[in-house]
């Protein structure tokens, strides 16, 4: 698990633009991965496994930007994906079972 300022959430359709730190893009090795977003509805804290569920508001998906160079230079990935406009992320589908996701196969 990493972490994903606020600062970095960008719309899904808006362009990703190239921070100065990391020009130019070619050194930098820039890339992206599709990522599985869960989204939690509420606080939770010490929840079990049988309750895990109840607390899940909705699934969606994202485009996860890094740079490549930044991230392998420490142990904290933070850094490397947390730059403003690194996270597309789309609008959250109504809430789902594990029945509709299928973790097994991701």
């Amino acid at each position: 698990m990493f972490y994903k300022p606020l600062t970095s959430l960008i719309g899904p359709l808006a362009p990703v633009i190239i921070p100065q730190v990391a020009q130019p893009p070619k050194e930098h090795l820039p890339d992206y991965e599709v990522e599985l977003v869960i989204v939690i509805g509420k606080a939770a804290k010490n929840v079990s496994e049988a309750e895990a569920l109840d607390y899940v508001l909705g699934y969606t998906g994202a485009n996860d930007v890094s740079f490549r160079k930044h991230q392998m230079a420490v142990s904290q990935w933070g850094f490397s994906k947390g730059f403003g406009g690194f996270f597309s992320l789309k609008r959250a589908s109504k809430k789902l079972t594990h029945h509709h996701v299928d973790c097994r196969h991701l």
